[in-house]
């Protein structure tokens, strides 16, 4: 093959994976924030790095003499891509170094392959296709290696995707909507812009754009671990950190080993993707959960309604962190799969019996290696043989098998309940009573139809409280992982003026023998209080190492004068979590 044919077949095969990566981002709801025309610099520093990938897989075309492997290089592609649509789309997670080598969590979800199918997906297998076509027509002769092409073109992509250059834009912006001035500065391995205010720094793109960028940078999936352990190794806590108000609001160094007996169990339901504002509202004449509702209306509890999510991308483990530990994760997300052999502070080991009930397979959020280190001694796995292709326990199992549990655990106990059945597709929400007007948001009727499907799942178990004596000595708390995705809420609030306003929040409802009448709190609080509000529920805990970031919602005070903010506690969890920071106290949180 000629040199000029050579060339015609690197430009052919880099605009094919170029438009493959541009499918693949838009088909994880990905868009370019940067107009080519008002703002050029930043538009081509956003695009280049995702476009050195496609530069870098055809520049083969000068290494491969038989190019039958260029073609299966195309379709491992494909494969690559598509998994990772399909994670990031189910999770919100793009997929990691560590993801792939801690735990096999792509397990449960290759099934799901049929549900991502659509004209993108669909056109970046047919790429291949067509690619295939024209290589085994046009360019199927042998030719030598063109080791000084190839060599120019991976030194090229090298110097985009150098991990150690910054390359500033040279300029600084007003931004008028956040009232602060905005450096941008390129990092071409990942996008990275900071921003520089008295206060604290704009986080949007940070986070946004590294959660996307595995997906472009796949070959340099090792570097980005290397570049973590870099960043790892220079953090350093010392005794004068220690000594600061930040870390005494939340450290009891003079923590003791006395384990108390509990007088009251623990059950904890944590309900996928749970939100306040259809709780206790009629929503055009439905009457969401109305068991659940009844219940409340019935018997002493605790409520705050707003509880702000600190997910920080709305993860499914990030939010149980958050409940068990009352560590935000880190920056990143998916701190339960990147660090979970971590000893992290929990109140489940307080319990002589502790058990986590998991609908998902063992893996979906390394759940099987992660629960133990919450302090929960068994992972108890919900029947998945009859589940659909998601594979995992739809509400009704998952709720039968908590019922049968409470037949015989033995006391005192804590359990923590995990539900799923209100994750998208919301496949059970369609066999719900609710009945909707048309002109209603279609993602929202089957949102809200999920919950009225694990209402019904609940009603057993919510009569069964007032009357079982082993309930009736328990507390019981109902929170969210997380949020859900609010994106389609604008139409829904301007048809029925639905109070969302400009975020959703999440619950926190606990109803406990120590609560003897309604305590409602309408403060913005956050996930990070639930852990210290539940520790106000176990004997014994006011000794414990760790208070937590939050505060205890049941004191009115500490909710007025908060130490840590949330910005504060995302940055300490950053800290901690990577350098396993809580290993020190692990005869501490052991301790019986």
């Amino acid at each position: 093959m000629k040199l000029s044919k050579q060339l015609i077949l690197f430009c052919i095969v880099f605009f094919v994976f170029a438009i493959k990566n541009v499918l693949a981002f838009s088909s994880m709801g990905f868009y370019n924030p940067y107009s080519p025309t008002s703002q050029t610099l930043d538009f081509t520093f956003f695009w280049i790095p995702k476009f050195s990938v496609a530069l870098f897989l055809a520049s083969f075309v000068f290494l491969f003499k038989n190019k039958i492997w260029l073609i299966l290089l195309s379709f491992l592609c494909d494969i690559w891509l598509l998994t990772t649509i399909i994670y990031w789309n189910f999770n919100h997670v793009a997929i990691s170094y560590d993801a792939i080598t801690m735990v096999g969590n792509m397990n449960g979800f290759w099934s799901s392959l049929f549900v991502q199918l659509n004209f993108k997906t669909v056109t970046i297998v047919l790429l291949s296709v067509v690619l295939t076509i024209a290589i085994l027509i046009f360019f199927r002769e042998k030719t030598k290696s063109n080791l000084k092409f190839f060599l120019i073109t991976v030194g090229v992509v090298a110097l985009i995707l150098n991990p150690l250059s910054r390359i500033s834009s040279l300029k600084t912006m007003s931004n008028q909507q956040f009232g602060y001035k905005i450096k941008y500065l390129f990092v071409p391995y990942y996008e990275r812009y900071q921003s520089y205010t008295k206060i604290a720094r704009w986080n949007f793109g940070e986070h946004f754009f590294y959660q996307k960028e595995n997906i472009s940078y796949f070959p340099w999936i090792f570097i980005e671990k290397i570049h973590k352990a870099i960043q790892t190794s220079n953090i350093v806590i010392s005794k004068e950190d220690e000594q600061t108000p930040a870390f005494k609001s939340f450290l009891n160094f003079e923590a003791t080993n006395k384990q108390v007996k509990q007088n009251n169990n623990l059950l904890v339901i944590v309900v996928e993707s749970m939100e306040s504002w259809f709780l206790k509202d009629s929503i055009a004449d439905n009457i969401v959960m109305p068991n659940l509702k009844h219940f409340l209306d019935t018997i002493p509890h605790f409520y705050a309604p707003n509880l702000r999510a600190q997910t920080r991308g709305g993860s499914s483990g990030d939010g149980q962190m958050l409940i068990n530990t009352s560590l935000p994760s880190t920056e990143y997300g998916g701190a339960c799969m990147k660090y979970g052999t971590n000893t992290y502070p929990n109140f489940a080991h307080f319990f002589d019996y502790s058990y986590t009930i998991n609908p998902c397979t063992p893996n979906v959020w390394n759940q099987n290696v992660i629960n133990k280190h919450y302090g929960y001694k068994q992972l108890v796995q919900v029947n998945t043989s009859e589940a659909d292709k998601f594979e995992f326990a739809h509400d009704e199992k998952s709720f039968v098998t908590l019922a049968n549990m409470l037949d015989t655990v033995k006391e005192p106990f804590c359990i923590q309940h995990i539900t799923y059945s209100t994750h998208p597709p919301y496949e059970k929400g369609k066999n719900s009573k609710l009945k909707f007007n048309k002109e209603y948001c279609e993602n929202i009727q089957e949102y809200l139809s999920s919950f009225n499907y694990l209402d019904s799942c609940m009603a057993q178990l919510l009569s069964r409280i007032t009357t079982d004596e082993k309930l009736k000595n328990t507390t019981i708390v109902i929170t969210a992982d997380h949020n859900a995705n609010g994106s389609s809420y604008k139409k829904f609030i301007s048809l029925y003026n639905i109070n969302i306003k400009n975020e959703t929040f999440c619950p926190l409802i606990i109803v406990s023998p120590k609560i003897k009448e309604n305590i409602t709190v309408t403060d913005t609080c956050y996930q990070m209080d639930i852990f210290p509000t539940i520790l106000n529920f176990v004997e014994g805990s006011e000794d414990y190492y760790f208070k937590g970031f939050g505060v205890n919602l049941m004191d009115s005070s500490a909710i007025k004068n908060r130490i840590l903010s949330n910005a504060e506690a995302n940055q300490l969890s950053d800290k901690l979590i990577p350098i396993n920071y809580f290993s020190k106290f692990e005869s501490i949180s052991d301790a019986k």
